[in-house]
């Protein structure tokens, strides 16, 4: 009977062959192969996807295990031995790929710092990224002449940058705390001003008795006035919206006592009426 074609993944079309002449128990000049993506590994290791191959043994007494059901091998789908050979180095324990372990502080601001830096550099930005600390701790601070164009509108910017760094960063050192990346003191001088936007607004629903709504923001400014006012007396706040339109609405406590309290006097009023009018 004539062999079919299984297809395997991996990282790189060389371990994608590893893992078909492990599967077949052969050698790589006894396969016959077709490569189908070569894969790329993407930036910094995000976005990238596996080498893919579809091969056969021409070996008439290979050793061919059963294909799984998806007609794909993986590395997973390959077993390893439980013993090893003699003299041969034992993998170390909690380095494999997927544990957690916990990274120094001070390595994790220096890779990320790494990582900020040539994300930077590839986007053609002029900047320097120093490790700067406050009350909070050790944080990631940019300088340089394009602040502006790093920060983006309402922080945008600035925040993807942040986001991809962690990404990445949760890439190279698995298990580690992200880092908070700030450009030129921007997110402390935003934070102060949406707390007295917060309070201002807190103040004016209570002095109305009805709910109001702050613009739409992202999701770092929403929980920054969700505390700002978290023991702000009378008021209470809850997200509304979706995506890129929701935002706080600041809710004033009295409101419902107040609106149940004119419902009734609407009602004795009525009812008033309906008696003086029999």
């Amino acid at each position: 009977m004539e062999r079919q074609f299984v297809e395997f993944e991996e990282k790189t079309v060389e371990k994608a062959l590893e893992l078909a002449c492990k599967h077949f128990n052969c050698t790589e000049k006894e396969l016959e192969y077709e490569i189908i993506t070569k894969g790329s590994t993407g930036l910094f290791g995000l976005g990238g996807r596996k080498a893919k191959i579809k091969a056969k043994c021409l070996k008439e007494e290979a050793e061919e295990k059963e294909p799984p059901e998806s007609d794909t091998v993986s590395s997973e789908d390959v077993e390893t031995p439980l013993v090893q050979e003699e003299g041969e180095p034992q993998p170390e324990q909690g380095k494999e790929e997927g544990e957690a372990f916990e990274e120094d502080r001070e390595e994790t601001l220096r890779v990320a710092k790494e990582v900020a830096d040539a994300l930077l550099q590839q986007a053609g930005l002029e900047a320097e990224v120093v490790i700067q600390t406050n009350e909070d701790g050790p944080f990631l601070e940019i300088l340089g002449p394009d602040l502006s164009l790093i920060i983006g509108k309402e922080g945008d910017t600035l925040n993807a940058l942040e986001y991809m760094v962690n990404r990445i960063l949760s890439k190279k050192l698995p298990g580690c705390r992200g880092v908070s990346i700030d450009a030129g003191g921007y997110r402390e001088k935003r934070s102060k001003n949406l707390k007295l936007l917060a309070q201002r607004t807190a103040s004016k629903a209570k002095r109305l008795g009805k709910d109001l709504a702050l613009n739409p923001m992202g999701a770092r400014d929403r929980r920054t006035v969700h505390i700002a006012l978290k023991s702000f007396p009378g008021v209470k706040t809850r997200s509304i919206g979706e995506g890129l339109r929701r935002k706080v609405l600041i809710v004033p406590l009295r409101k419902k006592k107040r609106d149940t309290r004119r419902r009734k006097n609407n009602y004795r009023n009525r009812s008033g009426n309906r008696s003086s009018q029999g």
